[in-house]
């Protein structure tokens, strides 16, 4: 199943409905911040894999990407496949 949410309330209500294994989450939403996002995704009973993503590079967020609960990140302009099978192992 695949959803798409335009925020994070959205993001977080999705998720405990459609259950998803993976999700690729935007570092800046309208609502909040996907940190935030990915620290109550991972709370939920059976949290998702969380990539972040941003069309800004890692370096701009300082090293608050490493303290998330999410696999890791990907700017969006290197955003693949196999960026996304590389950070979930399957590469």
């Amino acid at each position: 199943m695949v959803g798409e949410a335009g925020d994070g309330a959205s993001a977080i209500a999705m998720a405990g409905v459609l259950g998803p294994e993976l999700v690729l989450l935007d570092v800046m939403l309208p609502d909040t911040s996907g940190l935030v996002v990915a620290e109550q995704l991972a709370a939920l009973p059976s949290p998702p894999r969380v990539i972040l993503v941003s069309s800004r590079e890692a370096s701009d967020f300082g090293d608050v990407l490493g303290h998330s609960p999410a696999l890791g990140f990907i700017s969006k302009p290197e955003l693949s496949g196999p960026r996304v099978r590389m950070l979930l192992g399957l590469a």
